[in-house]
């Protein structure tokens, strides 16, 4: 006989009874089967079943707010901030993009339904709750693409193929074909040579890598599942004891010379001793009291228990409550492991969801983890819907090789500080206007200007150039000392104001660590 696991043990080291995951997780036999991976899915031959339960994934970001927070920022982050068409890197020495092939691919991207990267973010979403992301592309008869969709993750089923995928919605299934996949799908059928009318769209899938599937992508929280039951249970647990107006549970004790009255069933009916599920009046009094009481805590409670007939002896009634004190201080400690789990799991910044930790070591690592994230997760997921979008739309669709599509990163500089850096170099004529612009227009929509006095440095308002010093080669050391100089003092400031700053975030983190212990001490 085959030992069923009785729990998991989480990252935190919280142990998660085996139901919780098997909720989640698609039910399956002992026997060997075929290969679970290549076999029928809801009597459909040739779909793939999934590894969980995509439906209940769906749900998931409902439940949890920091799971919906990690999944929208990571999903924003990488596809909401906008787009920008720049010219191909593979383009020939000397050679200029075509402006022409520019203009037609903002046209398309200006008659979606949806902005296009409204669309991204949507399948990135998916992608982060569920495993997978879809976006649907229909095309013209001569090939070219005439529209983006998205469509939900969790409807889209795979194929043993991976030439194609169905969504799935009920009874009703509708069938798509990858993109890049040589050859036409029947929408209604799945099938290869489709009738007239009915060939399927394509879609292009974003997919987190499974050493468990082929065929679909497990999402990174999977891991923080036990961290969101958690959470969900500690949640009904609350809400059930303010329905109960703080009422706690109680034992009621009686002692004496009482009298249980008939066994009764369910209905009220008299039952023989031993019956089961039957109930002695007595006790359903009880509950029917305590019942009373909860619905209407403010109310009197009178209850009168019969003594044994004949017997004249005494009864005593005693109420015992199970659990007076709420444990808020373990509640808040349990609630922040699996905040900190979830968050974990997604590899999101804790402050990028509003979340503001403060710890006791003192030092600032916002911007080292913002670079991290921006690094390690947010630039992968650019880069494959970057690679989509540009193989299989531009490339492929349209023929457009001279452009290529870059999704805006997140920002991680100090914008008011470079400013002011910058105007203070403009200032002492250490850095050209052009210099600027190059540094920062961007951001402000300046462009570079092609004239001398743009690229000379200015001091107090007045252009110099090198001719103007041509005679005076000490004043030209002097400026040149002066720029140097001024490097260095700027430098100085900028370690001044990074230490009291850190200071001050130090000084702050410790004052939340002395009131967060203090408030523990008085609450336990």
């Amino acid at each position: 006989m085959s030992r069923k696991p009785v729990a998991f043990i989480t990252k935190s080291g919280k142990a998660v009874n085996a139901g919780v995951l098997e909720s989640f997780a698609t039910k399956s036999t002992q026997q060997i089967l075929e290969d679970r991976y290549t076999g029928a899915y809801g009597g459909i031959r040739g779909l793939v079943e999934p590894p969980y339960t995509l439906e209940v994934l769906a749900q998931l970001p409902e439940m949890n707010p920091h799971h919906l927070r990690c999944c929208k920022t990571k999903s924003v982050d990488t596809a909401g901030l906008g787009y920008e068409l720049l010219p191909s890197e593979n383009l020939p020495e000397g050679k200029e993009a075509d402006p022409a092939q520019k203009q037609r691919i903002i046209a398309f991207f200006d008659d979606l339904d949806e902005p296009i990267t409204e669309t991204l973010d949507h399948a990135q979403f998916d992608h982060e709750a569920v495993g997978q992301g879809f976006i649907e592309m229909s095309k013209l008869p001569n090939g070219e693409p005439n529209g983006l969709y998205h469509l939900p993750g969790h409807t889209m089923r795979s194929h043993k193929t991976l030439t194609r995928f169905a969504q799935v919605r009920g009874r009703k299934i509708a069938w798509f074909k990858a993109a890049g996949h040589v050859g036409d799908v029947d929408s209604k059928t799945g099938k290869d040579n489709p009738e007239e009318g009915r060939v399927a769209n394509e879609v292009m899938r974003i997919a987190a890598y499974s050493s468990r599937s082929d065929y679909y992508g497990i999402p990174e929280a999977i891991t923080a599942l036990g961290a969101i039951e958690g959470n969900l249970a500690q949640r009904d647990y609350n809400i059930a004891f303010f329905r109960n107006f703080g009422v706690p549970a109680y034992a009621v004790y009686c002692y004496g010379d009482y009298d249980l009255g008939d066994l009764v069933d369910s209905e009220g009916n008299v039952v023989p001793e031993g019956t089961a599920g039957g109930e002695y009046t007595f006790v359903r009094t009880v509950k029917r009291y305590f019942d009373d009481l909860a619905r209407e805590p403010h109310s009197t409670l009178i209850m009168a228990i019969p003594s044994t007939e004949g017997t004249g002896g005494e009864v005593k009634v005693e109420i015992k409550p199970l659990a007076v004190d709420v444990k808020d201080a373990s509640f808040t400690v349990y609630r922040k492991d699996n905040r900190d789990e979830i968050i974990v799991a997604h590899g999101v910044p804790g402050y990028r969801i509003g979340v503001n930790e403060t710890g006791s070591l003192g030092g600032s690592t916002a911007e080292e983890s913002t670079e991290i994230y921006r690094t390690s997760v947010i630039n992968p997921r650019q880069a494959r819907l970057e690679h989509l979008i540009n193989k299989h739309v531009l490339r492929d669709g349209f023929g457009v090789t001279d452009w290529r599509f870059k999704l805006v990163e997140i920002d991680t500089s100090d914008e008011v500080a470079d400013l002011d850096a910058l105007l203070k170099l403009f200032t002492v004529g250490a850095a050209s206007p052009n210099e600027v612009i190059r540094a920062v227009g961007k951001r402000f929509g300046l462009a570079e200007v092609t004239h001398p006095l743009m690229d000379a440095k200015w001091i107090s308002g007045i252009p110099i150039t090198e001719a103007e010093f041509e005679y005076d080669p000490q004043m030209i050391q002097a400026v040149k000392a002066m720029q140097e100089q001024l490097f260095i003092i700027l430098k100085e400031e900028a370690d001044t104001k990074r230490a009291n700053r850190d200071a001050q975030k130090r000084a702050a983190r410790d004052f939340e660590d002395a009131r967060a212990l203090l408030e523990h001490e008085v609450g336990g």
